[in-house]
């Protein structure tokens, strides 16, 4: 999960929840095992982030499908046993629109 630096960094805005507690709200999860707060540098690199958590399947939005960078990974984790799963985007579910309705 990205660290609160992510987002002001990358989209220009502020996280509605801070760091802490969108990890506790993952964690509550039954279908997660561990949510862990992670900078820029590791959400970036992938070959870093497996290194330091050591998973095999990374889950990433089906948007990222058929990038550059995402083939690259995927070129990368071939050879490591390490699969990709792209999960459906969902088209018209944005947090900026729903952060604007509660605004008015």
């Amino acid at each position: 999960m990205f660290n609160d630096d992510f987002v002001p960094k990358i989209k220009n805005k502020e996280p509605v929840k801070k760091e802490n507690d969108r990890a506790r709200i993952l964690q509550a999860l039954k279908c997660v095992d561990q949510a862990v707060v992670i900078d820029i540098e590791t959400t970036n690199d992938k070959m870093l982030a497996l290194e330091k958590f050591g998973f095999d399947v990374l889950f990433s939005g089906d948007d990222w499908r058929g990038t550059e960078r995402y083939n690259k990974t995927e070129k990368q984790f071939a050879p490591l046993g390490v699969s990709i799963e792209y999960l459906p985007y969902t088209q018209g579910v944005s947090s900026s629109d729903i952060k604007n309705k509660l605004k008015k």
